[in-house]
């Protein structure tokens, strides 16, 4: 009857140790153990025997007739939580440093005995080089500390990191690149939200007659839990961003966000990420205005077609508290449908007629 007492046990561990109240407890305990009753009852009295549980006042059956009190050991060691947990006491450590990165043990899973030791060797050594290193790299100073891997500090919990000393914010990210296909003159300069389309553009544009900036995957992205915050820095601090062209004549970002101002634009996916990236950019560029390009998408979703986020990886997308007003008049069209901008087909007269 106590064979599976074990799935008990983990039950009561959620309690924290705390008393639990008697009212139908073994039923409570039953259902979410997903044990009969009875099998309940006979385990309550053998971990009341262990000592483990214990009530002022018990039924012949097992059941506690006033409040649980649950007094478990400490849960048995996993055996990459054993492995970290002798790496931490053999290196020269205080007792304080180890509490703090005895959590660590759940980043580093697969991590072998030699490499977790080598890792504390390489978190000492950091911290105590941290302040030299102001202004390097955050993957480069990584590789170089932590066992080799330039993810290391990506991996480690950065709250973990800062109560040990090291102090992440001296460090720099990855350089951050921007493509722009630059125009002498451009009759208005896009920025855009994915490569593809950004291609097609330059394509459609064979008269070199507007400037196009590539937004995906240099900080402008919507993918990742931070594109908002990379985003708006990007913009905001311009001035540190690489520019790589798209074609001959070289526009610098900064110069193709000045000379665009009044025609700059933001052309991205008609949904609602698509639409917080323009909400973010506009908080930092006022002068940034929905592109023209958005007006066959619009009529796409008012005749029925586009996607619903369901089944097409779209389905947490969020829109921040924007009270933009192309914003608001949009976000109830693209509430359950969305518009991938690859669906504009680009030609030379669609971007003269739109952008006339």
């Amino acid at each position: 009857m106590i064979e599976n007492i074990d799935r008990l046990v983990s039950v009561l561990r959620k309690s924290n140790n705390k008393a639990l109240n008697p009212g139908e407890l073994t039923e409570r305990l039953s259902r979410k153990a997903s044990l009969p009753v009875v099998e309940v009852r006979a385990c309550l009295l053998e971990l009341r025997k262990r000592g483990w549980v214990c009530s002022a006042d018990w039924d012949d059956r097992g059941i506690p007739l006033a409040k649980l009190s649950v007094q478990l050991p400490p849960e048995p060691l996993k055996p990459h939580e054993a492995r970290w947990t002798e790496a931490l006491h053999t290196a020269q450590l205080t007792e304080k440093e180890i509490d703090v990165l005895i959590p660590v043990a759940s980043a580093i899973k697969e991590m072998p005995a030699a490499e977790m030791s080598a890792l504390i060797d390489g978190l000492k050594r950091l911290r105590d080089d941290m302040s030299s290193l102001a202004g390097e790299r955050l993957y480069d100073v990584s590789s170089r500390y932590l066992v080799g891997s330039s993810k290391m500090l990506k991996v480690l919990p950065s709250r973990i990191l800062i109560e040990f000393g090291i102090n992440l914010d001296l460090l720099s990210g990855p350089p951050r690149y921007v493509k722009i296909a630059g125009a002498k003159e451009p009759k208005a300069t896009v920025l855009i939200e994915n490569p593809h389309a950004f291609e097609s553009a330059v394509l459609a544009d064979p008269s070199n007659e507007y400037c196009w900036i590539s937004a995906e995957g240099y900080g402008l992205s919507k993918q990742g839990e931070e594109f908002g915050d990379q985003l708006t820095n990007m913009v905001a601090n311009r001035k540190g961003v690489i520019t790589l062209s798209r074609r001959s004549l070289f526009v610098d970002f900064q110069a193709a966000l000045t000379w665009g101002n009044g025609s700059l634009f933001f052309w991205g996916d008609l949904d609602l990420a698509g639409l917080d990236i323009y909400g973010r950019l506009k908080n930092v560029l006022p002068s940034i205005q929905l592109s023209p390009l958005y007006k066959p998408m619009i009529e796409i979703l008012k005749n029925g077609g586009g996607h619903s986020y369901a089944g097409v990886q779209k389905e947490r997308q969020t829109l921040g508290n924007f009270s933009y007003p192309e914003i608001l008049e949009l976000a109830p069209i693209c509430k359950e449908k969305g518009v991938d901008q690859e669906l504009v087909v680009l030609t030379p007269s669609l971007l003269f007629s739109l952008h006339r």
